[in-house]
Order: structure tokens, then C-alpha cells, then sequence
């Protein structure tokens, strides 16, 4: 029988002492969640009655674990209240950080949801958020009075080939202009496969 020893290391090996346990206190201003925090923690309400009542009814919907707050689901998971500056931060990152999509307000307070944060402004902070963003006000969907192969050209150049590469066929509706013969040497030039669309009539 061999016997093997379990050495537990209580902090990281290239310390060469422990960590002080002193946590110097972040003093964090009054948020929305005060009240609430004062009432969950404390039992502490405000003054006035109607405000009472009111911070009473909403705490039900909140809790917390850990010295963090979180809002209750019905149906998903627990949702992180956050600081209105933790809310900035977090928009930002949802919309133009490494993964952000530039999406719409709505889009992002969903997306927000979605990886479990929550504040009572989420709504018109996304929207400030998306109105607010150089990029998103730049670009909008370009209006085409009439669709002919010269604009389907330059589509296909600028939102196509620029930025995904040609592409190996092309499926389209049976519309005049991609039947033209300038369209279809075009595709042929390029190497492009174009396939037509069965015609459906209901």
C-alpha cells in the first residue's frame, strides 16, 4: 500500500506570504437599491408611509446571497442588480465591446437579461445607449426606388463580396433583374453559381 501526501495550498504558491485578510471598505453611494438593501438587511424603511409600502411590495421580488443582490425570476434564472455605473459598463460591453452586435435598445435589454443583469432603467438606458452610438446613427437601410442589375452590382460589391468574400452561388427570386444578361455575366465572371428560386403560387 502506498501512501501519497495531499498538500493544500491556501494561496498561491508564488506568494511567499498569505494575503492580508483586511479588505479596505469601497464606499458606494446611494443607488436604487438602497432602500431595498436597508429593508432586506436592516428592516430599516423610510419615513414616509406610502414609501414604506412601497419598498415593502418590491422587496419581495429581490434577495440576497453573498453580499450580492439579485432579483427574483419566475421562470429564469436569478437576475444581478447592478449600480447605475456597473449598468453603463455593462451597455457598453453588450453593444460595441468584443462580442457586442449594435443592436436596437430592446435587443440589448433582452441580451442583458439574458446573461443576468438587471436595473429598473434598462429600457432607456439600451435606447440612450443604441441612439447615442457614432456607428449605429452612420449606417441605416438604404431606400431603393427601383431595383435594377446596375444597384444588385454594387449590393452584391459593397455588403457581399467586400466583406464575406464571393460567394459560391447565389439563390434568387425569379425578378427581371436578375435575369438580365450583364446580372448573369457578371456571376459568370466571378465564378459565381446562380440558382433560381422555384416559383410558388398559392
Amino acid at each position: 500500500q502506498i501512501s501519497i501526501p495531499l498538500l493544500v495550498l491556501q494561496w498561491p504558491a508564488t506568494m511567499e506570504e498569505p494575503p492580508s485578510e483586511e479588505v479596505s471598505a469601497v464606499k458606494e453611494g446611494e443607488t436604487w437599491m438602497t432602500p431595498l438593501i436597508r429593508y432586506l438587511e436592516a428592516d430599516i424603511l423610510p419615513e414616509d408611509h406610502n414609501e414604506a409600502r412601497k419598498i415593502k411590495k418590491q422587496a419581495a421580488r429581490y434577495c440576497i446571497s453573498q453580499e450580492k443582490r439579485y432579483r427574483r425570476s419566475f421562470s429564469g434564472p436569478y437576475l444581478r442588480c447592478v449600480t447605475p455605473q456597473e449598468a453603463a459598463r455593462i451597455l457598453v460591453e453588450l453593444h460595441k465591446g468584443d462580442y457586442g452586435s449594435h443592436s436596437s435598445g430592446r435587443s440589448l435589454v433582452l441580451r442583458a437579461r439574458r446573461v443576468g443583469y438587471y436595473w429598473p432603467t434598462m429600457a432607456a438606458g439600451a435606447d440612450r445607449q443604441a441612439k447615442h452610438n457614432d456607428k449605429c446613427q452612420r449606417h441605416a437601410p438604404e431606400a431603393l426606388s427601383r431595383i435594377t442589375d446596375l444597384q444588385i452590382h454594387k449590393f452584391l460589391w459593397t455588403y457581399v463580396i467586400n466583406r464575406f468574400r464571393v460567394p459560391h452561388e447565389i439563390v434568387t427570386e425569379n425578378g427581371p433583374q436578375f435575369m438580365t444578361r450583364n446580372f448573369k455575366e457578371f456571376c459568370k465572371d466571378l465564378g459565381i453559381k446562380l440558382t433560381f428560386a422555384t416559383p410558388r403560387h398559392p
